[in-house]
């Protein structure tokens, strides 16, 4: 891969304040990232036409195409020289890259060739390698954002590249995924039943001697079964309290293993009843949600990721979900 050679230009402040300031710019759009990932995650069928996942591939066309390596400079050979990250082998060097980090503007791209390509290409691709693009390529821009050094100021004309070509970018396309969001009761009722029905007859296929049996995760299915209930009960509670948790990675897992070794003694029977309870709970919740209710993102976040985005695209594998 070819090397940077970066001349680092003096300014008014620190060397460690410019790479902080830059580090803050980036990392205050990534809830903007969040925020589009997850609508395009929540709809299904917006990837279904071409168009769109063109839309979509045109932010991977312009992720993929940030890439920050500083090199050696001329002016300081005490720099490390930093090879990109093993991790991320397949984000691309832009050609405008070298040129914005010493400052200039560098050649100017054909963007809307460039779109029109992605769109031409898209209709080839699956709906799942759309999305898998688009959160490789975000990863390998969060993995070079992370490898900057921070003793060395980083000039403001990358970092616009990556602010206008990422997160600033996304901004464009917000309208267009919400658009296509379930938002009134009506519909989001139908996109529960919709993924409660491939889900609860991927249960049922197996019956209940087979709950016992072992899923690719190394779970039982009624172990499977008892973590979907668990988080339809967290939906109900967050939803009519109106206090929604704030969970990670840890609180996550650790809620997870409290759910499945509650259930260790419980029978199928008994977990299935408790499964379809669960469902017909929350479906009852959503059913009597207000409009002033309904329009509170968070809220429309916890029906979905807590139910049927959580049994198509946690478990939708193992059960073979037809989606």
């Amino acid at each position: 891969m070819k090397a940077i050679r970066v001349i680092w230009l003096p300014g008014s402040i620190t060397a460690e304040q410019r790479y902080h300031a830059a580090k803050a710019l980036f990392e205050s759009g990534l809830a903007d990232w969040e925020t589009a990932r997850r609508a395009a995650s929540r709809t299904p069928g917006i990837l279904a036409a071409s168009d769109d996942l063109g839309k979509i591939d045109e932010i991977v066309r312009r992720l993929r195409e940030v890439e920050i390596y500083p090199q050696v400079t001329e002016r300081d050979e005490s720099v490390e020289t930093r090879q990109p990250p093993a991790s991320h082998p397949e984000v691309s060097l832009s050609e405008p890259l070298p040129e914005r980090l010493e400052g200039r503007r560098g050649p100017i791209p054909n963007v809307q060739a460039a779109n029109d390509r992605e769109s031409a290409e898209a209709a080839a691709r699956s709906a799942h390698d759309v999305v898998a693009r688009v959160d490789a390529a975000f990863a390998g821009l969060v993995g070079v954002v992370e490898a900057l050094p921070a003793e060395r100021p980083l000039h403001f004309m990358a970092v616009r590249l990556i602010a206008v070509e990422s997160y600033g970018h996304f901004f464009e396309h917000e309208p267009e995924l919400d658009a296509a969001l379930p938002t009134t009761r009506e519909a989001l009722l139908a996109r529960l039943d919709e993924s409660w029905a491939l889900f609860r007859g991927a249960i049922r296929e197996r019956g209940r001697a087979g709950l016992m049996d072992a899923t690719p995760s190394g779970w039982s299915y009624r172990d499977l079964c008892a973590h979907a209930a668990n988080w339809m009960q967290h939906a109900v509670r967050e939803i009519e309290s109106g206090e929604i948790a704030k969970w990670d990675r840890g609180t996550i897992l650790a809620e997870n293993d409290r759910a499945v070794a509650a259930h260790r003694l419980v029978g199928p029977e008994a977990m299935l009843g408790e499964l379809d309870a669960s469902f017909a709970r929350l479906r009852d919740v959503v059913g009597s949600l207000h409009e002033e209710r309904l329009a509170d993102d968070r809220i429309r976040a916890v029906i979905g990721y807590y139910s049927y985005l959580h049994w198509e695209d946690e478990h939708g594998g193992e059960l073979a979900l037809p989606l």
